[in-house]
Order: structure tokens, then C-alpha cells, then sequence
């Protein structure tokens, strides 16, 4: 029987690397030490493959003891021995963060469902970015945006957004409005740029093209994925309100990366109203839809 003498190293191991902690003759699985006096040196590891039995967790000489900890028990899944999170997760000793998603620091607030075959989807993105930026504690609403083209009331809206077969605004509309109420910067479908500005904690819109109808969606981007190219986007026509799609430049255009809320005569007008309708989901300080 071999003379075993264990060794507490507890408060050493906790500051080795793992270069280190090989360094020791025997390592992880026994063997001879320089140690005089001590003919043999077992490093206690919890988990430690014992056949089953509760010997401390160190090696009983079958197999080497093992960080264990994700399941099966006692060893014999691979696991990593110095996994990423230190052993502290159960279950999982992955890092599964993935460096190629960029998303925005912040989640962005939900985005108002659109009804199917109205105009309102640039009155939801701005919506969503508006409440993004802080434009609800700034009194801006969508009833702004509506009444800065000329819809005045809930009736006017509601025949340009929900009535008109070809209703809802412009690129020159959109692209005005946006240049007078925030601050922005048109990146032309570079995903590079994209990046940069979703880090930077700048949600961006977008238009997404439809060739066949030669009609746009407004879109907000999100998130986007360098390794696989696929872009997320808070959609209003999207089942709960947001997906991820392949990203293809030249159908997600007129992007214009949003910073904040410009300091000028128009913002300050609108803000300071006090007869503001269009708060909610629906064309209505309540939020219902009028018709």
C-alpha cells in the first residue's frame, strides 16, 4: 500500500495559474515529489473520480481526479479542468458570449404592434427610438412627429396612417424630420459604421426595401453580428416585436444612426406642448386606436 501523505495547498492553488499548477512533479495525477520527507504528493480536487466513494476528492489511483462541474458526477465528461467561469456556474462551464454581437448597451423599450396594411411603421421606429433617447421624461411623443408633416389632429393622422392604402411618410418626409428633431449621421449601409454606432449606445433606422412593390418598412437596428452577418431589428410588423435577418445592404437602406435629440426652436416647441394625443400604441393620449 502506497504511503500517501495529503498536502493542504488549499490557499496556494487558489493563487496558481494553470501553467503553474502543472509545474508541480505529479501535477494533477500524482507522482514523485523533490519534497524530502515526503515520498509521494496528492493535490486534492473536489469532484475527484473515486469510484463513488466520499474520500475527500482526491485520487484514489484509478483515474485522475477531475474539475467536475457540470454533470455526469465524478468526472468522465470532459470538462475543462480551469474552466472560463471559474467553476462557479453549475451546469454550464462554457463562455457562451459571443464577441461578434454588438448590441445596444441598453434594451430598447417595445415597439407599438403595427395593423397589417396601414402606413404607420415610421411613426413606430421613431417611437421607439424617441422613448430610447428619453423623449417620454422630454414630453416628444408620435403626435410630434405627426404634426411636424402636418397632421394636426387624431382624424388626419388616422386617414394618412391607417386609411390611405399609400399612406404613411415620405423618405424626404422621414429624412426631414429626422434631421430636425435629432442628431444623426448617415452611414450608407457600412457595417463597420453600424458597429461603431450600436457600441456607442446610438439605435439606428433603417428602411427596408421591397422590390417587388417598390414600397419601404421602417426598421430600427439593434444588434448586428459581425461572424454571421445577420442584423436585429425592432420591427413593428415582427411577432413580438423584434428578429434577426440576414443583412443585405442594398435592401435595409436610408440609415441614419441617432445620437440624440437636437437642441432647437422645433424640439422645444413640441416639447412644451400640452395637447399631445398620440402617446400610446393607439392615435390617442389612452392609447386607443382612432379611426
Amino acid at each position: 500500500m502506497r504511503n500517501l501523505q495529503v498536502v493542504e495547498l488549499n490557499g496556494t492553488l487558489e493563487m496558481l495559474n494553470e501553467n503553474e499548477l502543472y509545474s508541480f512533479k505529479g501535477g494533477l495525477t500524482g507522482g514523485q515529489s523533490d519534497v524530502h520527507d515526503i515520498p509521494e504528493v496528492i493535490i486534492p480536487t473536489p469532484g475527484g473520480d473515486d469510484g463513488g466513494s466520499d474520500d475527500g476528492g482526491y485520487d484514489d489511483g484509478s483515474n485522475p481526479p477531475t474539475w467536475d462541474d457540470d454533470n455526469p458526477p465524478h468526472g468522465g465528461d470532459d470538462d475543462n479542468p480551469f474552466p472560463p467561469d471559474g467553476g462557479g456556474d453549475p451546469g454550464n462551464d462554457d463562455n457562451t458570449s459571443d464577441p461578434e454581437q454588438h448590441n445596444l448597451p441598453q434594451p430598447v423599450p417595445q415597439i407599438c404592434t403595427q395593423l397589417g396594411s396601414t402606413g404607420e411603421c415610421t411613426m413606430k421606429a421613431l417611437d421607439v427610438i424617441s422613448k430610447f433617447l428619453g423623449g417620454d421624461a422630454m414630453g416628444i411623443h408620435k403626435d410630434d412627429f405627426a404634426q411636424f408633416v402636418g397632421l394636426n389632429n387624431p382624424g388626419e393622422a388616422a386617414m394618412e396612417f391607417l386609411m390611405n392604402p399609400n399612406g404613411g411618410l415620405s423618405m424626404g418626409e422621414l429624412n426631414g424630420l429626422v434631421d430636425e428633431f435629432f442628431t444623426n449621421t448617415d452611414l450608407g449601409g457600412d457595417a463597420a459604421s453600424i458597429i461603431s454606432h450600436l457600441d456607442n449606445g446610438h439605435p439606428i433606422l433603417a428602411t427596408i426595401l421591397d422590390p417587388a412593390t417598390n414600397t419601404g418598412h421602417a426598421v430600427v437596428i439593434i444588434g448586428f453580428n459581425a461572424g454571421t452577418n445577420m442584423v436585429t431589428i425592432a420591427n413593428s410588423l415582427a411577432p413580438g416585436g423584434v428578429e434577426t435577418i440576414a443583412y443585405n445592404a442594398s435592401t435595409m437602406v436610408n440609415q441614419s444612426a441617432i445620437s440624440g435629440f437636437q437642441n432647437n426652436a422645433t424640439v422645444n416647441q413640441y416639447r412644451n406642448d400640452a395637447n399631445d394625443w398620440w402617446i400610446g400604441c393607439g392615435m390617442s393620449a389612452s392609447g386607443a386606436v382612432i379611426g
